[in-house]
């Protein structure tokens, strides 16, 4: 986990011997959150019409794989997120798990808060920089606030190499409480592995959401099984490697698209629409 660089502010000896005194006499709680609201939230339809709502409850639902989305036409700088506790508490801790934190390649194809300002019911503020890496960031305020809500700004941001959309997956004011980042991706079969990479494939519709959780290289692999198992013959050398080494595969000549059901040929669009979401270098 990482600790974000807060920007320094300058006190008197007086000050800074107030505060410490202040300090002594306030202990840190953990405040439940009654909600939250962002300015914006972004909802996607893929092209079977199914609905992916990245609504700002996403960062507080205690899941990496999910996340709040903004939905500004550009550089979402400026937007705001409003956390509104059940009542007022005093807190010294936010942590954030910037960015999209379901997989490594989601992380950098979108925006990310590099500076967020946050802001008390007394009006103060605290400015911090965050690291650009995924995981655990730490937020560790200057001092305890007590405060009803805090005010999130976006000041500023890493930009994603393929969407413009800032992302963050989590958020939580526990110290204590960590989520598992990035699950671990599925990894492609190799030639001693005789399973079926998908063996549901040709019994039921696959979804989208499932599919996101496998590489680019494994989709690759689990579109071109579905032909495999009706011994397509492959042109491509990287495909003949593989699949010869699959006991199952046996090569055929009399291929056709009439081999394949109607749950085979649309699980091959379905996988192939998440491909060229990833922008996949396997496609050919």
């Amino acid at each position: 986990m990482a600790e974000a660089v807060k920007e320094l502010s300058y006190f008197s000896e007086d000050d800074v011997a107030s505060s410490a005194a202040n300090e002594e006499t306030i202990t840190p709680q953990i405040p439940v959150v009654a909600s939250i609201y962002a300015d914006t939230a972004l909802t996607e339809t893929d092209k079977y019409g199914n609905q992916y709502y990245h609504t700002s409850d996403k960062m507080i639902d205690g899941s990496l794989s999910t996340c709040w989305t903004d939905n500004v036409n550009g550089y979402a700088v400026g937007q705001k997120i409003d956390v509104t506790f059940n009542d007022s508490y005093a807190i010294n801790y936010l942590g954030v798990y910037n960015g999209h934190q379901r997989r490594s390649d989601l992380y950098y194809e979108n925006d990310r808060i590099s500076q967020m300002t946050v802001t008390f019911d007394d009006g103060s503020t605290e400015v911090f920089n965050l690291p650009d890496q995924m995981g655990l960031t730490q937020l560790f305020f200057s001092k305890v606030h007590q405060t009803k809500q805090i005010h999130i700004t976006i000041d500023d941001l890493y930009g994603g190499n393929t969407w413009h959309d800032v992302v963050i997956s989590e958020l939580t004011f526990d110290p204590s409480v960590t989520y598992a980042v990035a699950p671990v991706q599925k990894t492609p079969a190799t030639a001693q592995n005789y399973n079926y990479i998908n063996a549901a494939s040709n019994s039921r519709y696959l979804s989208e959401n499932e599919l996101w959780e496998y590489d680019t290289w494994t989709l690759y692999l689990m579109r071109n099984e579905i032909y495999a198992r009706h011994g397509y013959p492959f042109q491509h050398q990287d495909l003949k490697n593989y699949f010869a080494g699959q006991s199952w595969y046996t090569r055929g000549t009399g291929f056709s698209d009439s081999c394949l059901s109607d749950i085979e040929k649309t699980n091959i669009q379905t996988i192939l629409s998440v491909e060229e979401q990833m922008g996949s270098s396997y496609l050919k």
